[in-house]
């Protein structure tokens, strides 16, 4: 209790004891009006691998091989612990994040030596759209609360070294969660923060990767691949490969299709026919875990290295920057959610207060960068559309800090790093997904808007040397 006092985790005045508060009361008061915490059905693709009925989770998970587990195992302790069908767990658990991510992110600014007004606080946390998320229970939220923890750990480092095994084992944890975050990535960035070299230490550090690496290990025991999730090429032609150029070949086929169609049409290729008659019984089915699946996202990635085309990436990573910096409310899953879990109609609603436009996912498709014969309705002309105040903010974050890299401590270079690597990744992979994604990281967005705002304050704020 006092090494938690002493590191200003808790809330130290009455305006954020009421924000804490104001966030768990209107989680209920959502929850008593008929806006319950979202179903996803099927273990997060799970579902879709048409084992017999009855077959224990576990089984499930040990032949799963698209995803990290740590996200499907929460869905699974969820509907074990439902009660007529309502998720008491999610209703519990999300409002808790949703407020610990608050609590957690305030003591990071105190630990840092930052000051914002209240009410910017209460902007970040208290705005619709955060609430949505955090009854929505994908990676994003359970994400953005994670790595409010680890700017918490990051400011108080220096002080207390040992947090250094806290940060890594978020790391690793977050590497169950998201194959984005890479246990090898992540460790290489915990070495970065040390302050004192020492092999057994480095030892131990390893060790907290280990869960990561044993699903890895696993998928490479099923299927041969030593990987978090075999679906990488698929979810990298979706914006790199041009779909129906070529007739009767991969990249004809929509990506995550189910393998019939891939027999269908590449019956001839060898690696495929191997898997037509596949014998083992988890392998035997139509769905998203037949043994076929890697094959096939093999050669989605060979496709992409025989057709690559500089101008189409270009464009899809352009495509994908605006998307990302765009409202994470028109995320369609989300718009879907409250309309099938509430039974609200919207009409004209515009969800994002800062897009008059109130753009849809699937004006997502602008060509920038391509021939004119792509281009039939001149959907270039539209992108002034795309604008937002998020296009334009942390943008002007990235360059800002970017210019003063040298001059920051090392703990906000390291959360630097990982706002720009995230950016990147998002832009160019999964671009569709670009504006729910940032949600995953945006609580350093938010790190980087109050350090910035501390600055022109006059706030002191000492650096490295």
């Amino acid at each position: 209790m006092n090494m938690l006092a002493n590191n200003h985790l808790w809330p130290k005045n009455r305006t954020e004891v009421f924000l804490i508060s104001a966030i768990l009361v209107c989680h209920a008061f959502l929850s008593f009006v008929g806006l319950p915490c979202f179903r996803m059905d099927g273990y997060m693709q799970i579902g879709q691998t048409n084992f017999p009925e009855g077959t224990p989770f576990w089984t499930l998970l040990y032949y799963f091989h698209g995803n990290p587990p740590l996200l499907s195992i929460i869905h699974h302790l969820n509907d074990e612990l439902s009660v007529s069908g309502r998720p008491l767990l999610f209703e519990l658990l999300l409002p808790v994040l949703h407020a610990g991510s608050m609590l957690f992110f305030t003591a990071a600014l105190r630990g840092f030596n930052l000051r914002i007004p209240s009410f910017l606080t209460a902007f970040l946390f208290l705005n619709p759209l955060i609430f949505l998320y955090f009854r929505y229970p994908f990676y994003s939220c359970l994400l953005f609360f994670l790595n409010a923890i680890v700017l918490f750990l990051l400011s108080g480092l220096k002080e207390k070294p040992l947090r250094i095994f806290g940060i890594a084992a978020i790391f690793s944890i977050e590497s169950l969660l998201r194959t984005s975050y890479s246990p090898y990535l992540l460790f290489l960035l915990v070495l970065f923060l040390m302050h004192e070299w020492n092999w057994k230490r480095v030892g131990l550090l390893a060790l907290l990767f280990l869960p990561v690496i044993a699903w890895q290990f696993k998928n490479y025991l099923i299927v041969g691949k030593f990987t978090s999730s075999t679906w990488t090429g698929m979810n990298l032609a979706r914006g790199h490969l041009p779909w129906n150029v070529h007739n009767q070949t991969i990249d004809f086929i929509p990506t995550f299709s189910m393998p019939d169609r891939y027999f269908e049409l590449l019956s001839d290729d060898p690696r495929v026919k191997n898997k037509i008659n596949e014998t083992n019984w988890y392998m035997s089915q139509n769905n998203l875990n037949h043994a076929v699946i890697p094959v096939v996202s093999d050669l989605y990635m060979e496709s992409i290295r025989k057709e690559f085309s500089l101008s189409w990436s270009l464009n899809t990573m352009l495509n994908g920057v605006l998307i990302l910096f765009k409202s994470p409310a028109n995320y369609q899953h989300i718009r879907t959610h409250i309309l099938d879990e509430a039974g609200i109609q919207f009409e004209g609603w515009n969800p994002d207060f800062w897009e008059p436009c109130g753009l849809q996912d699937r004006d997502y498709n602008y060509l920038f960068l391509v021939s004119n014969s792509w281009d039939p309705d001149s959907t270039r002309f539209q992108a002034w559309k795309r604008i937002s105040l998020y296009t334009i903010i942390y943008p002007f974050l990235l360059f800002y800090f970017g210019f003063r890299f040298r001059k920051m401590p090392k703990e906000w270079r390291a959360v630097f790093l990982m706002t720009v690597f995230f950016t990147l990744l998002y832009s160019s992979a999964d671009v569709l997904e670009a504006n729910r994604m940032r949600m995953e990281y945006e609580v350093f967005y938010y790190f980087f808007l109050a350090v910035f705002l501390c600055r022109k304050s006059g706030t002191s704020i000492k650096t490295s040397a």
